[in-house]
Order: C-alpha cells, then sequence, then structure tokens
C-alpha cells in the first residue's frame, strides 16, 4: 500500500507543473512573443542536460541512508555519506555553471537561431540560469535525504514547488509591472535563481530535521575529511550516471535517426505516438522511485532471501496487472486513440500506420514498465555497475539496428526495433536480478508478467498482419 501510495505522490509531483505549463505557455506566447518563448525552451533543454553534473550522487546517497534507515548502533555516521555527497555536488555544479555560462553562445547558436535584437538578453539570461545550477542540484539531494526517510509527501510538495518555480517565474517576469522597461527574460532567471536559493533554505532546514528523527549520530558526531566515503558514493554514482546519461539518450536520438531518414511528413507517424508513450513512461519511473529506498533498506537490513524475493515478485505481479490493461487497451484501439487525442486533422495519410506504430509501443512500453522492477534491485543491491554495461552494449546496437530500419521499414520499422529494444533490456535485467540472487527458475510472478507480455505481443503481430 506504501508503494501505491508514493508512486501516486511522485505522480503528483511531476503532473503539477505539466500542468502549469499547459497554462503558462499560451500566456507567455501572447505576451513574449514566439521568438523570446523560443528561446526561453532551449534554455531549458540545455539547462537540463547539465543537471546529469550530480553524478549520481543523489541515488547513491538515497541507497546508503535508506540501508542505514532504523539501525539502532551505527559504526559510520551518516554524516561520513551526506557531507561529501554535498560537497561533491556543488564542486562539480559549480564547474558545470561556469562551463555552462562560458559556453552559452556557442550551445545557443547550436540549437536555436537567435535574433540580433534578443542576443544579448538571452546571453546574460544565460548566466543567471547557470547561476541557479548549483543551488538546483543541491536542492535534489536534500529531497533525497526525504526520499531515504520515506516521506514522500514532503519530498513531492517541494519537487512540485521547484517545477512549478520553474514554470511561473517567466510568466511572473511576464506579467510583472515595470515603471522602467528591462529585458523580461533576464527577469524570469532572477526570480528564478533567488526563487530557488529561498527554496534551498527550506530543504536545508526540512532534511536536516529528518536526518536526526530517522538517523542516529548524525547530530552528535563529528566527522573528519578523511572519514568522509568519498569512494564509495563515485563508485555508485558514477555508474548510475552512465544510465542516467544512456538511458535518455536511447529515449530521444531515436527521433534524430528516424528523422534523418524520413521525409519530414512522414516523420509525425513516428513521432507523434512517440511523444505520447513517452509521457506514459512516467509511470513505472514513478514507480521505481518509490521502490528504490525501499528496495535499498531491505536489501542492506538483513531480510532473509525469501523475504527479498516475495516483497520483489509482489511489487511485480502488481505492477504487470496495473500495466497490462492500459497497454492492451492502447494495442487495441490505437488508432481511435490518436484521432480522440489529435482530432480528424491527423486522420489523411498519417492515422493508419501511425496507430500501428502506437500499438507497438504499447507492448514496448509494458515491458519497460515490468523492467523497472529488477532494475531497481540491482541498483539497491549496490549493482549499478550491472545494469549500466548492459545500456552501454545496448547503444550502439539499437542506433544501428534503427538506421537500418527505419531507411527498410520507415516508420514502423523504427517502432518494432525501439520495442525489441525495451523487451529485450526487460530480459536483460531479469537474468541479472535472477543470477544476483542465485534463482535457478523463473518465480510464479515472473512467468505470469512474461505470459502477459506475450499475450500483448501476439495481439499487436495480429493486428499488423490483418
Amino acid at each position: 500500500m506504501g508503494l501505491i501510495r508514493n508512486t501516486g505522490l511522485n505522480l503528483l509531483g511531476q503532473g503539477l507543473p505539466m500542468l502549469a505549463g499547459l497554462v503558462a505557455m499560451p500566456v507567455l506566447l501572447r505576451t513574449w512573443g514566439a521568438e523570446r518563448t523560443a528561446a526561453l525552451l532551449g534554455l531549458w533543454v540545455v539547462a537540463n542536460y547539465f543537471s546529469l553534473l550530480d553524478l549520481g550522487l543523489n541515488r547513491a546517497l538515497v541507497h546508503r541512508l535508506s540501508q542505514l534507515r532504523g539501525v539502532a548502533k551505527l559504526v559510520v555516521p551518516v554524516s561520513s555519506y551526506t557531507w561529501p555527497a554535498a560537497a561533491m555536488t556543488l564542486a562539480m555544479a559549480g564547474l558545470g555553471a561556469l562551463a555552462l555560462a562560458w559556453s552559452a553562445p556557442w550551445l545557443l547558436d547550436l540549437i536555436l537561431q537567435i535574433p540580433i535584437g534578443l542576443r544579448e538578453e538571452i546571453d546574460l539570461a544565460f548566466v543567471w540560469l547557470a547561476a541557479s545550477l548549483p543551488v538546483f542540484l543541491l536542492c535534489t539531494l536534500a529531497r533525497g535525504v526525504m526520499e531515504a526517510a520515506g516521506d514522500f509527501v514532503t519530498a513531492n510538495l517541494l519537487h512540485a514547488a521547484m517545477g512549478l518555480l520553474l514554470v511561473l517565474a517567466p510568466v511572473a517576469a511576464a506579467l510583472w509591472p515595470l515603471e522602467v522597461e528591462r529585458p523580461r527574460l533576464v527577469l524570469a532567471m532572477q526570480i528564478l535563481f533567488f526563487g530557488r536559493l529561498t527554496l534551498l533554505v527550506i530543504h536545508a532546514v526540512l532534511a536536516r530535521a529528518r536526518l536526526r528523527k530517522h538517523w542516529p549520530l548524525v547530530a552528535k558526531v563529528k566527522v573528519p575529511l578523511s572519514a568522509w566515503k568519498w569512494r564509495e558514493l563515485v563508485n555508485f554514482g558514477g555508474w548510475t550516471t552512465v544510465t542516467a546519461v544512456i538511458g535518455p539518450l536511447m529515449v530521444y536520438l531515436d527521433r534524430l535517426v528516424v528523422g534523418s531518414r524520413l521525409e519530414l511528413h512522414l516523420l509525425s507517424q513516428y513521432a507523434v505516438p512517440h511523444e505520447g508513450v513517452s509521457r506514459a513512461f512516467n509511470i513505472p519511473g514513478a514507480v521505481s522511485r518509490a521502490l528504490f529506498p525501499a528496495a535499498s533498506r531491505l536489501e542492506g537490513g538483513g531480510v532473509s532471501a525469501e523475504g527479498l524475493r516475495d516483497y520483489r515478485d509482489r511489487v511485480l505481479s502488481r505492477l504487470a496487472i496495473l500495466m497490462f490493461a492500459p497497454s492492451l487497451l492502447v494495442a487495441l484501439f490505437s488508432s481511435t486513440i490518436l484521432s480522440w487525442w489529435l482530432g480528424p486533422s491527423f486522420d489523411v495519410g498519417v492515422a493508419p500506420l501511425a496507430g500501428d506504430v502506437l500499438a507497438v509501443f504499447a507492448a514496448g512500453f509494458y515491458m519497460n514498465a515490468i523492467a523497472n522492477v529488477p532494475y531497481t534491485f540491482l541498483q539497491a543491491r549496490g549493482r549499478p555497475d550491472l545494469t549500466a554495461k548492459v545500456h552501454m552494449v545496448e547503444l550502439p546496437i539499437f542506433v544501428l539496428a534503427l538506421m537500418w530500419a527505419t531507411s527498410t521499414f520507415g516508420a514502423l520499422g523504427a517502432a518494432v526495433v525501439y520495442a525489441m529494444r525495451l523487451g529485450l533490456d526487460s530480459v536483460a535485467m531479469f537474468i541479472l536480478d535472477s543470477r544476483e540472487r542465485g534463482e535457478r527458475r523463473p518465480t510464479q510472478a515472473l512467468s505470469m508478467s512474461a505470459a502477459l507480455g506475450l499475450i500483448l505481443i501476439a495481439v499487436v503481430c495480429m493486428r499488423l498482419v490483418a
């Protein structure tokens, strides 16, 4: 029940900023115009990639604190992990902010065609955005403490606040009454910077309160620099970062490959269904965020192998049943769903094939959803290197197969390769997790999940050949 509740809270924390963004976009377009709004979106794109500069330290800290939660007597105080995580995050984010500010003109010219009249405004706005990057990453680290403590209500309220600030700062700048005209984009980044500083203070106070409540010794023991667990955090976080970089690449790189090999009017057959499925990936991602602290705590808490297996199988069974129903409905009625979502204007010459593409994606979405269970347990067990190595092997094979399939079979071929990659990734995660636990036979939950996946694949195949 706790996992379902925490997953719902994660979805709520992600959903509120998304809804606010839908409302804010027409306001920005009306008050700022298309060029300045497009520049703002370009700033977000660049900043999102630089947010990976935490080197996986947030997940590494959540993992270790979750393992130590509830331990009556700690050999090593948890401040041996919190202080180096904060110090390394601040150092890397500071260097990243400097690099971001220095490379702003080149990066923006790469992704945007900036009018001469906006050049100076955008460059200055980029400097303020870069300055807020270390603050953002420290807030993320503090929220990890709350997730490790099981306080997903506070964590997601703060996550929603950070997301809403990102969306509402430009709106506030657009509507702010000014006696002297000043660059609105710069004002938006200034509001964002000082708003994040305020939220950092709130994050820090709440994180310290959770540390004092759930982990002993944190407030009383002074930890010397030599006792900081640098290597342990960097080792776990480094492998996590590999997955954090490669994972999004495989999610979004396919659209670049497909776009380079299909005519522009055919790209929507692939890109539109992909966009819908990409948003649906938030659901298994929210499950993984809720599951990771609990799994880490169980893996490090002396629970028997049978107890861990039973807990994992309960989560797997419920997630498989939860994801199977919507995946099956999308596979069966994908064309109708697209027409309902996008209206009649999408029907002419595009919707029939796009419906098939969406049906294929539905099967891949199910495979991706259930793979989150062994993926999360592998990382909770302290083996992020295994998941990272799988993704390192997958990436070049996936890109080559995608290039061939798109050139040969078009959008549908690309979708099939994408779904196959998700299916093979799921199989690899289950095999690795079972091997780590010494399981020689698939459990009942795994057999049921695989059977539901085969049913989905059969439904999609029958649709394609009909």
